[in-house]
């Protein structure tokens, strides 16, 4: 009985696999190993976005409260009331903002929208790849 299978399949024509089938097959490979590696990054960055949003609201109020506290908006309305006096101690006046300027303030804020800002950046580049490589696999 075993004979004749080997009899049956000798008779049989193998056919051969296209040429550029093992580079395809190798490349969607590839590109399945780094769909994991995107999706990671797009959920990474994408909850980073966000902590960051969420940390700037507490941020902004902090500095705003930071303005008011040290004073520094009442040198600066100083601008609009007494111009005379300022043009004469402007040397004064210019230390005094710079005294008066809430720095921890204004580096949180920045601090904030700057890793916001970044985050969302390679967010959208991770999503376009997404996108732009789903597209080509259905094509």
């Amino acid at each position: 009985m075993q004979n004749d299978f080997y009899k049956l399949f000798e008779h049989l024509n193998r056919n051969e696999p296209r040429t550029r089938l093992y580079g395809r097959i190798i490349k969607r490979i590839e590109l399945e190993q780094g769909k994991t590696s995107v999706y990671t990054r797009i959920v990474f960055f994408g909850v980073l976005a966000s902590v960051a949003m969420i940390a700037l609201i507490p941020a902004v109020q902090e500095l705003y409260a930071e303005f008011v506290q040290s004073g520094f908006i009442q040198f600066v309305s100083l601008l609009f009331s007494d111009t005379g006096v300022i043009a004469l101690y402007w040397q004064d006046f210019l230390m005094s903002l710079a005294e008066t300027l809430p720095v921890f303030g204004i580096m949180g804020v920045a601090a904030s929208m700057f890793i916001m800002l970044l985050s969302t950046r390679y967010l959208l580049s991770d999503l376009r790849s997404v996108m732009g490589r789903s597209h080509l696999a259905h094509s």
